[in-house]
């Protein structure tokens, strides 16, 4: 389980993609509200269509390194912990949305796994970014402080 410090920084260091994800959920007519503190999702994006209600919670995963290694990683972690609908991962410019499912399963059919970063027992799926080609990309748009 990650320190209290440990959860800060990382908490800091993807609260852009945070943010940027907050944009795109916006630009594509929802209303969002992003969670404070150790909340089990990131933001919450709403819209209403006729009689239709979308309610999505959504969890966003920074993966700082993606951009040089070709690969997402998966912690394991996060999917125990999460209740989001939709997990989204990767950088600014170049996120992929999936199902909170969808990721488990990538998780559990990954042949690459292994411990990595600072906190021991911090289990990843490494997937090549090849293998997701069927997987939804967020790409190109600006969020509200970039725009600014």
């Amino acid at each position: 389980m990650p320190t209290s410090q440990q959860f800060k920084r990382d908490l800091k260091r993807s609260q852009p993609l945070v943010n940027w994800v907050d944009g795109w959920f916006q630009s594509k007519g929802f209303r969002t509200s992003q969670t404070k503190g150790k909340a089990s999702y990131d933001l919450r994006a709403t819209k209403v269509e006729g009689r239709r209600l979308s309610d999505y919670r959504v969890e966003v995963k920074y993966d700082y390194r993606s951009e040089d290694t070709g690969n997402i990683c998966i912690e394991r972690s996060s999917l125990d912990y999460s209740t989001a609908d939709i997990f989204v991962i990767g950088t600014i410019g170049n996120a992929y949305i999936l199902s909170l499912n969808q990721a488990k399963e990538l998780y559990k059919n990954a042949d690459d796994k292994r411990c990595v970063g600072d906190i021991s027992g911090n289990w990843c799926a490494i997937i090549p970014k090849s293998s997701l080609l069927n997987i939804p990309i967020i790409h190109g748009v600006k969020s509200q402080a970039q725009a600014a």
